[in-house]
């Protein structure tokens, strides 16, 4: 018998307000087409795409002119400081997304200067 597979839904908050859900990859740029539309001049087209996995969701950039950084807590992570990963006052990693990373809830995206809170839950 086949295993069935756990399906996700991703939310994403700018501030407390729900500015997108979905359970597919979804594009994150200012273009209107784009899944999570930012009106931000800092941020691509076609800036970020959302990917759902069997291991996960994940965040890829894509090529970007500034850069997509993910935030998380200083605890939470576990690779060395380098000119990519940098430890802010507030003890939070702030990462440049150079490959596709791997999401979880509480999560920040940083695009241009919009934050993005991410939150995951598994769908009955």
């Amino acid at each position: 018998m086949k295993k069935e597979e756990k399906k996700n839904i991703a939310k994403f908050y700018k501030g407390d307000n729900l500015i997108a859900e979905t359970t597919e990859n979804a594009f994150i740029g200012k273009e209107e087409n784009c899944s999570i539309c930012l009106d931000d001049p800092f941020v691509s087209r076609k800036h970020a795409v959302v990917e759902f996995r069997r291991d996960g969701i994940f965040i890829r950039d894509l090529n970007s002119t500034n850069g997509t950084f993910l935030i998380t807590s200083k605890s939470d992570r576990t690779e060395p400081l380098t000119p990519y990963v940098m430890v802010d006052s507030e003890d939070k990693v702030k990462k440049l997304v150079r490959k596709p990373e791997k999401l979880k809830s509480g999560d920040v995206l940083l695009l241009g200067t919009t934050e993005i809170l991410v939150e995951i839950m598994d769908l009955e």
